[in-house]
């Protein structure tokens, strides 16, 4: 008896040893790894939502009451029109810094009615130090289903020496628990083309900041990354590894999106 305990624990030993060696080598074997590149992608696209997330969050009639906005009146279409100027290193309440101008235009048929649209239009535009160009539209399918596309040229970002743009159309469907969102953009970094593709549909709780479920494919010509959001409410975690799943980061980066 005391024999075969002397031989169990050396070979224990050895199984745990060629565990940890397999998992090692799983990441070892990876063809294409996520690289830093792969993560600046991630960041350019949080804060392009994140943008979007405040843009449709405005309060304009407390813009007006600061003197942020003017009413331009209706044009010839009665669409409602506005401009809102934001003077140097103007600070809004949740600490973002903006200067430059934001022209406003909106058709709505009447509440919450199919057809109501929403255009936003960006000049000479710094977001906490990021140079916003382009335009981009909301469109009403209903009052809960909502598509935020590409109005014209993509949407430029300037962070640094970093540049993107970005184009296509996203879907935002509210239910009472929760939101969904799905559908793909094109997106270019420094020059490089990307693909985003909604794979796995973000949804959001309500009792949740940030999206708790689904996954991003951001694809390239030379790869395809994948962006999970697994997130508990109060401990936002997103990940992102190659499409073969055998190299993956944590980012410690949150994410708001509406």
């Amino acid at each position: 008896m005391m024999k075969s305990n002397y031989l169990l624990k050396p070979l224990m030993l050895l199984a745990a040893f060629v565990l940890l060696l397999a998992s090692c080598s799983k990441e070892d074997d990876c063809a294409v790894k996520i690289t830093a590149e792969d993560i600046q992608v991630v960041h350019h696209y949080n804060a392009y939502y994140d943008f979007f997330h405040l843009i449709e969050s405005f309060d304009f009639e407390a813009m007006q009451q600061i003197s942020l906005l003017q009413d331009l009146g209706s044009d010839a279409n009665n669409a409602i029109r506005y401009r809102i100027d934001f003077p140097e290193g103007y600070v809004d309440s949740e600490g973002n810094v903006w200067k430059g101008g934001i022209d406003y235009q909106s058709r709505m048929l009447a509440p919450n009615a199919a057809g109501n649209e929403i255009v936003f239009s960006f000049d000479n535009l710094e977001f906490n130090g990021i140079s916003v160009g382009g335009a981009k539209k909301m469109s009403f399918a209903s009052a809960t289903n909502i598509d935020w596309c590409q109005y014209g040229s993509p949407v430029s970002f300037t962070m640094g020496d970093q540049s993107s743009s970005f184009g296509g159309c996203l879907t935002k469907v509210l239910s009472d628990s929760q939101m969904q969102v799905s559908g793909s953009n094109t997106m270019t970094v420094n020059g490089k083309e990307y693909i985003l593709e909604i794979s796995e549909s973000m949804i959001k709780s309500d009792n949740c900041a940030w999206f708790n479920a689904g996954e991003l494919s951001i694809g390239s010509d030379s790869k395809t990354s994948i962006l999970e959001f697994k997130q508990e409410c109060a401990v936002p975690k997103m990940t992102l590894s190659n499409v073969e799943r055998c190299h993956v980061e944590e980012l410690e980066e949150k994410h708001r999106l509406w």
